[in-house]
């Protein structure tokens, strides 16, 4: 799987995802609206690192940390 970083947001598709739209950015990404053809009739996010701060190991286990959270 490959790490997801904000250079992808201008890409129609992330991994199996369909990108719609930005939702919102700061200091830590951005989160954009998809589609996963799987489960067409849920609105889902996803939270992309800005990519200098996925090469970080601290931040990018905050983000894991969160993300299992949210789960």
């Amino acid at each position: 799987m490959l790490p997801l970083t904000s250079d992808m947001v201008g890409l129609s598709h992330i991994q199996n995802y369909e990108v719609v739209k930005v939702l919102g950015s700061g200091t830590f990404g951005v989160v954009v609206e998809v589609r996963d053809p799987k489960r067409p009739d849920e609105n889902l996010a996803l939270k992309i690192l800005h990519e200098k701060l996925a090469k970080e190991a601290e931040t990018s286990q905050r983000f894991l940390q969160e993300a299992l959270i949210l789960a």
